[in-house]
């Protein structure tokens, strides 16, 4: 159970701030919490997008959870002044406290300090793993309104006086706390979120959040300081400022990147040699089925010779890719504009989106991108992405494609322009399993006969090949595939 105590208590009120809790502008959604199976979906207000920004900016490369005796990080201390005036935010991260909590334990109070604590720890991967957005429902006035009203109704936590008579070191009993102006306008938030979450979620069961941890204060830290709002989206800023952090942690798998490349080294070795011995007993078997068809009169038996024709065939197609794997051909390179390639993918995919119900749409950057590069091979991988990303999605559903700059950390140049091709999808994601080995050789998260698991691993090689890199994350709603190639030149 976690420890309940409070701050040196003021005697002021804070000031109340320059806009109306009515006037509260909704800036998108916050990611998508799960509860026993449902997906749970809840506002993201510009008082939740600031605090969470600059939290953000304020991240350490490893953010763990921390004990309660530790103080609280700037970082901290601003989401728990986050949670005190914005009550969705509170929801989102109580929801997500309650389902990280071990099946074993019993806790049955949470602080406000180590909700802040929890969502300081966990907001990077949840705003960058996947492409939750695309699963996100359309939000409109009247949801926005909604909300506002919902908002307008609760009591402002900031402004209200909580008890005088405890001191800094000493715990707060149950009793005190029940007592407090600030813990009950506290419990009328908590008992408003189904009311909450049946703005986009009404199938929801109010019965859905029974056995939440109660919350308590356990803090007077100031909340009257104020911050502006930066002049940008909501959802979309706050991705791009998670992946801007994620960034800073890549050095810390250094040792682990240099492991998996010593033993996709040893793969290619093993596939090189598989694929001569293979290949000769393929032809052996190719030529005798040919050349009994041309004798065989009886019309079952000429479909069996040719069904083990086409068998073989198959095998060769297999072989072809391992040979690409272990000895890929020197790239042919030429100025390749990704606008052109973005319009061979659009061909060649349409017809197949349709006839799947699939929402596929390749979203073309205002900048024609060029770079240096084999035409056929980054055509070859884009095409890969893109096809696990319809099998992943399977019918219904969408799939984007879409490009834009960055930057890349090359071997003797630290940071180049670069263009990144993003491929997401809004099918079910990858398990630990799958994405610990998307690029692995002869794997595949499929059932067994549907192919070598080597459609990820040519991407990954044609990547290598053009001094490039590719990507795979994933998140609650959805996967995302992200090939990142140098742009030597641009148009």
């Amino acid at each position: 159970m976690p420890k309940l105590h409070r701050g040196q208590p003021t005697n002021t009120t804070p000031p109340v701030r320059a806009s109306s809790r009515q006037d509260s502008d909704w800036w998108g959604l916050l990611p998508q919490v799960q509860r026993q199976g449902h997906a749970i979906w809840l506002p993201l207000s510009d008082t939740a997008m600031v605090s969470l920004l600059q939290a953000m900016q304020q991240a350490q490369p490893s953010a763990d959870l921390v004990s309660d005796e530790h103080q609280p990080s700037p970082a901290e201390i601003g989401l728990l002044q986050a949670l005190r005036r914005d009550p969705p935010l509170l929801f989102y991260a109580l929801l997500g406290y309650a389902s990280e909590l071990d099946q074993h334990d019993e806790a049955d109070l949470v602080c406000l300090t180590d909700l802040a604590r929890h969502l300081n720890a966990s907001m990077i991967a949840a705003f960058s793993a996947g492409e939750w957005m695309l699963a996100a429902p359309k939000v409109g006035q009247s949801q926005q309104r909604h909300w506002s009203r919902l908002l307008a109704k609760l009591p402002a936590l900031d402004q209200v006086d909580g008890c005088q008579n405890a001191s800094d070191s000493a715990l707060v009993s149950l009793a005190e706390l029940d007592d407090d102006p600030q813990q009950e306008a506290l419990q009328q938030w908590i008992q408003q979120l189904p009311d909450w979450v049946a703005v986009l979620c009404p199938e929801v069961d109010a019965a859905l959040f029974d056995g939440l941890p109660e919350v308590y204060f356990d803090s007077e830290v100031d909340t009257a300081t104020g911050v502006d709002r930066p002049d940008a989206t909501g959802s979309a800023l706050l991705q791009r400022a998670a992946r801007f952090a994620d960034q800073r942690r890549v050095n810390e798998r250094s040792i682990e990147r240099l492991a998996n490349q010593k033993n996709l080294q040893s793969a290619q070795q093993l596939a090189y040699g598989l694929s001569h011995e293979i290949n000769n007993p393929l032809a052996n078997i190719s030529g005798r089925a040919q050349a009994l068809q041309r004798d065989e009169s009886d019309a079952a038996r000429l479909e069996s010779l040719k069904q083990i024709d086409r068998q073989v065939y198959r095998a060769f197609d297999m072989i072809a890719g391992l040979m690409f794997y272990a000895n890929p051909p020197k790239p042919v390179v030429s100025s390749v504009k990704l606008r052109e390639l973005f319009g061979a993918i659009q061909t060649e995919f349409d017809e197949f989106a349709e006839s799947l119900q699939i929402d596929f749409q390749v979203i073309e950057s205002a900048d024609d991108f060029t770079v240096q590069a084999d035409r056929e091979m980054v055509l070859e991988a884009i095409r890969v992405l893109v096809r696990n990303a319809f099998e992943a999605v399977g019918q219904g559903g969408s799939v984007h494609v879409q490009s834009s700059a960055t930057h890349l950390a090359t071997a003797g140049n630290p940071q180049v322009a670069a263009v990144e091709i993003r491929v997401a999808d809004s099918g079910p994601g990858l398990d630990p399993a799958a994405s610990r080995h998307a690029f692995d050789p002869f794997y595949s998260g499929r059932e067994a006969g549907r192919g070598l698991g080597l459609g990820l691993c040519r991407a990954h090689r044609v990547a290598q090949l053009h001094n490039a890199k590719v990507e795979v994350s994933s998140g609650l709603a959805g996967c995302q595939a992200m090939l990142t190639i140098p742009l030597l030149a641009s148009s």
